[in-house]
């Protein structure tokens, strides 16, 4: 199937391309890059929360290690405002030396022209290497057989379970794991049973767009389904496997099993009081739970990986904070080289990271004993191995229009507003006007 490069230089394209070389230019008559020749490594980040206390953990342990860096680190506001901003200074030259971009969105970042490559032997300098992460995080931060991202974790969509209550019902055993949930028909009868438990719907979810899409795209791959967008022509995805997944979550959404209206928050409220028998959201959640668990001594709960029902391999929706080097106009070594010291202390302290419930990225962290006695995140670390990132194409990635628009298809067929036939169509018309939308970069 073919993939289009997206065609001639689009008026957008060409305006990004002035401002890159207007700059290029100013900066030649200054000598290269504004920030070259100090000790100072400029790093942006979007973490706020438990990931921001972590994060800051984390620079804090580099500095320790580092005194005569000036390390100075800034947390933007997440989502399209920080991508505007950092897309925004790499076009103009004055871009930090280190930034965080999910990998989900590394194509519509413009690899070589907003972002620069590893050099992989100055990395092996620092004790990484290509080896040291999972094989299609590496795959999908390479293009054209250059690295372009370094994953710092993978974070996925993962089960949190009512201990007592599993237990109870003979769906968890002993050891944390799931019994006997390997189809439809299973998954059905545990939340019938929650439901019957606890009076509340046997699963929590959101029902925001973003939300809708992971829930989606973790079982349309588990059937086998594939979305493509080859830039400039149509949209190529499985119609059948597309229904039968939409099928299995309104065979959920009967305000039982679950409900298409409920709120995550309140999903969480419910669940951190043992009221609720199961939650469906990302691995992100742990910081609360354990939050609430400190204050009050509930919930009693573990953590799973989703588990396969589809018959094949438990595959699920993913993405990885990365770790990138934005385009600078004239890179200077010396500089590099601190970087490169920077962002191999942030992998190998992958541990303080993993407390936030991500799995962490590099191998060496994640394979260690400290890791896999942390419980519950060791429990669904086999997540990385079979991550589903969002589909390529320039638009697609973590709050993405793409996610607002394939999740507001959902949310319509979810809450039966229209039939699946209806929001499939929308979703695919939806593909098709982004797919002839000139890239903005």
């Amino acid at each position: 199937m073919s993939v289009s490069a997206g065609g001639a230089l689009s008026r957008r394209r060409l305006l990004a391309g002035g401002i890159a070389t207007s700059a290029a230019l100013l900066l030649a008559g200054c000598g290269g890059s504004v920030f070259a020749g100090s000790n100072r490594v400029r790093y942006w980040n979007l973490f706020g929360g438990g990931d921001g206390v972590r994060m800051v953990e984390m620079q804090d342990a580099y500095r320790k290690e580092n005194p005569d860096v000036d390390l100075e680190a800034v947390t933007l506001a997440w989502g399209a405002p920080y991508y505007t901003k950092l897309a925004m200074a790499s076009a103009g030259g004055r871009a930090p030396n280190v930034s965080v971009l999910h990998l989900s969105r590394l194509a519509g970042f413009a690899p070589g022209r907003l972002l620069d490559p590893f050099d992989l032997d100055l990395l092996a300098e620092f004790d990484v290497r290509p080896e040291d992460f999972p094989q299609g995080l590496w795959e999908r931060a390479t293009l054209d057989g250059q690295t372009y991202a370094l994953p710092l974790d993978t974070h996925a969509l993962v089960l949190y379970v009512n201990r007592p209550l599993g237990k109870q019902i003979g769906f968890l055993d002993d050891q944390d794991q799931l019994v006997d949930v390997a189809s439809p028909e299973d998954f059905y009868a545990v939340l019938d049973e929650l439901n019957k438990a606890t009076g509340e719907v046997g699963l929590g979810t959101g029902s925001d767009p973003a939300t809708w899409w992971r829930y989606f795209w973790t079982f349309y791959r588990q059937l086998g389904g594939e979305i493509e967008l080859p830039v400039g022509e149509r949209v190529i995805f499985d119609r059948d496997k597309f229904t039968q997944a939409i099928e299995f979550w309104l065979g959920i959404l009967d305000k039982k099993r679950g409900s298409a209206s409920a709120d995550m928050g309140a999903s969480i409220g419910t669940f951190v009081e043992g009221k609720m028998g199961m939650i469906l959201n990302g691995n992100w959640e742990l910081p609360t739970m354990l939050t609430a668990q400190e204050e009050t001594g509930k919930p009693d709960f573990t953590m799973v990986q989703v588990p396969a029902l589809f018959g094949g391999e438990a595959l699920g929706w993913a993405d990885s904070h990365s770790i990138v080097l934005p385009h600078q106009n004239s890179r200077d070594q010396e500089q590099d080289r601190l970087s490169y010291g920077f962002i191999a202390s942030l992998l190998k302290n992958g541990l303080i990271w993993a407390g936030g419930g991500h799995v962490p990225a590099y191998q060496p962290v994640a394979t260690g004993q400290d890791y896999l006695n942390l419980k519950p995140q060791a429990n669904y670390r086999q997540a990385a191995e079979v991550a589903q990132l969002d589909p390529v194409a320039w638009f697609t990635g973590a709050g993405s229009d793409f996610q607002n628009q394939i999740g507001q298809a959902l949310d319509a067929v979810f809450n039966r507003t229209i039939s699946p036939d209806q929001g499939i169509n929308q979703f695919e018309a939806a593909m098709n006007k982004l797919l002839n939308t000139p890239s903005p970069v």
